[in-house]
């Protein structure tokens, strides 16, 4: 059974002024998909591989082979500004350097990498996950997207050109994440074939919030199953992973070693502190090398030991800017990332 529920990126701004503007250039370009910077005027314009998203212009016949952005100023994703600046695009390529070509006046406009999006939930053809087994490593995400999905041609328009798409954490241990580059000149979204393919395992409420059990007679539903309680999903995750110790021929347990040897990526979804301690406890007894974390919404409540261990983190939208409660009942703070940066 499939859990049909999405979360759509938000969108950031309108871009059909500028979009209706140089859509001509741009809609029937093909660009390769290393390309990735983007491009904010007013609220957001994005360039995905430089191609301007946003214009419903009909493209000419021929097109020029370089276009000239002028006054811009340029964020370039590793803290440095570039007021000012002017940069061109030729046969799909950046060049800061003055090139020649028709030339385009973009005062206070923003340009900058395209914006990437470590944990994403969106994109899915219909459910997030496999529903009837708790632990379903071997679930890939790529077999869970909708690569037409009108969520990833959000995603651009948000100016987000690369999404790590995981399944849903509904399971102990979730399956491997997939990324997908969303800006593709065929507006189709394609799967990265060499980039990392990150086990999920999920140590927060969804993983039992649906689940009971069966007492009362026989049940076809599939969430009269294991784990009912939270005790329970850090039961399991650990007894997964030393499973996988105990058992090296066991198939079943392939990915789970592939992390404890290191070969594969882990990210841990949880919310609150207590499972975030929790799951670094696991993975000290375990053997899991460097998880990262995501969620994170009480990390501030850590943050001295995290610093401690040097743990990546994945930080997200808060649910509500006012309320001061967050996913799984935690207790949120605006200024989570800037505590946990302020940390080190």
């Amino acid at each position: 059974m499939s859990d049909n529920g999405k979360h759509s990126p938000r969108r950031h701004g309108d871009t059909e002024t500028i979009g209706a503007r140089t859509a001509r250039t741009w809609r029937s370009r093909k660009l390769d998909a290393a390309s990735v910077p983007r491009c904010l005027r007013g609220g957001l314009l994005v360039i995905a591989g430089l191609l301007f998203t946003a214009g419903s212009a009909a493209a000419p016949a021929e097109e020029p082979k370089s276009v000239v952005f002028a006054g811009v100023t340029v964020l370039d994703g590793v803290g440095g500004v570039r007021e000012n600046a002017t940069f061109g695009v030729r046969d799909g390529k950046v060049a800061l350097s003055v090139i020649a070509g028709r030339r385009i006046e973009l005062k206070g406009a923003f340009v900058t990498p395209g914006l990437v999006d470590p944990a994403s939930r969106a994109g899915y053809a219909k459910g997030d996950g496999e529903y009837t087994r708790e632990l379903t490593a071997d679930v890939d995400a790529v077999d869970l997207a909708d690569p037409w999905s009108e969520d990833f041609r959000e995603a651009v328009r948000a100016g987000c050109t690369t999404v790590s798409l995981a399944p849903g954490p509904s399971n102990v241990v979730a399956g491997i994440a997939r990324a997908f580059h969303t800006g593709s000149s065929a507006r189709v979204a394609r799967a990265y074939e060499n980039a990392s393919q990150p086990l999920w395992i999920s140590l927060a409420s969804e993983a039992f919030s649906r689940n009971f059990p069966p007492r009362g007679g026989p049940t076809e539903s599939i969430y009269a199953r294991r784990p009912n309680t939270r005790m329970g999903v850090v039961w399991m995750l650990r007894q997964a992973f030393l499973d996988a110790r105990a058992r090296p021929d066991d198939v079943a347990y392939a990915r789970h070693r592939e992390v404890l040897d290191g070969k594969r990526a882990c990210r841990v979804l949880a919310h609150r502190w207590q499972d975030i301690s929790a799951a670094l406890r696991i993975a000290d007894e375990v053997g899991i090398k460097e998880p990262v974390f995501a969620g994170c919404e009480e990390a501030y409540l850590g943050r001295d030991e995290l610093a401690k261990r040097k743990q990546p983190v994945i930080v997200g939208p808060l649910v509500s800017e006012t309320s001061g409660e967050g996913v799984d009942g935690t207790d949120t703070a605006l200024r989570n990332p800037a505590m946990l940066r302020a940390a080190g």
